[in-house]
């Protein structure tokens, strides 16, 4: 299976669904939230008659009108990509620099320090119980 074809499942997966969402708020707004089977049949076959008559029609006024939109979409993604030009090379420069000044690895490594535990005695700090 192809990306592309995967694509067109979702949008038909997502397009079925807000179609069944909508039939579903209309049954609630106009039949008291019953689906009726009258609604249901009315559907199919307007996915039918759709299908076999209409959908050829669409395709081919939709064909050009994407194909001119995709056109569109490449300029203007272009000039706004050429317009962030120099900024994204001015971040690829300063990124660079970070790198460059990254700190080298020691070759001598530090120990590793016991934290030292302090002990009354030795600092001389008297507490009230010792005072007794």
């Amino acid at each position: 299976m192809s990306s592309g074809r995967i694509a067109v499942f979702f949008e038909d997966v997502f397009w079925f669904s807000v179609a069944a969402v909508t039939t579903y708020m209309l049954c609630l707004a106009r039949c008291n939230g019953e689906v009726r089977s009258y609604i249901i049949i009315g559907e199919i076959a307007g996915l039918v008659i759709c299908r076999m008559t209409l959908s050829r029609g669409i395709m081919l006024v939709a064909k050009p009108t994407i194909r001119k939109a995709k056109r569109l979409e490449k300029k203007t993604v272009g000039v706004i990509m050429h317009f962030f030009e120099p900024i994204k090379r001015a971040v690829i420069e300063k990124i660079n620099k970070i790198k460059a000044k990254k700190p080298k690895k020691p070759k001598k490594h530090l120990r590793l320090r016991i934290p030292m535990l302090y002990n009354r005695k030795s600092t001389k700090i008297l507490s009230d119980f010792d005072m007794e």
